[in-house]
């Protein structure tokens, strides 16, 4: 079993909403700007500051976060990771390796 369960307050207390699938707006949950704190239960979740898995993202790992930093109140959309998910561009890292001749 793969889910997210975002808490409306620090510390796993208030409203909270639980996904088992990627939600390109949270919005629609009326959950938009709101977590404060998440459980993260199999596979790594993304998320994302805007709509539509856009803007600035942070992967949650399996584990309990009773406070989300930068991210409070600022996750809008949520993706559900998988083996088979690729890293977008923006987050990969080249290492260039140069030599003289």
């Amino acid at each position: 079993m793969n889910e997210i369960t975002l808490y409306a307050q620090e510390d796993f207390t208030g409203r909270r909403v639980t996904f088992q699938s990627s939600t390109p707006d949270l919005g629609v949950d009326f959950f938009n700007d709101t977590a404060r704190s998440l459980k993260v239960v199999g596979n790594p979740w993304m998320a994302y500051t805007g709509k539509d898995y856009t803007g600035d993202s942070k992967e949650f790992t399996e584990g309990e976060y009773e406070k989300l930093g930068l991210f409070d109140r600022k996750i809008n959309s949520i993706q559900l990771l998988s083996a088979d998910t690729v890293t977008p561009p923006s987050e990969c890292q080249k290492t260039v390796t140069s030599r003289k001749i």
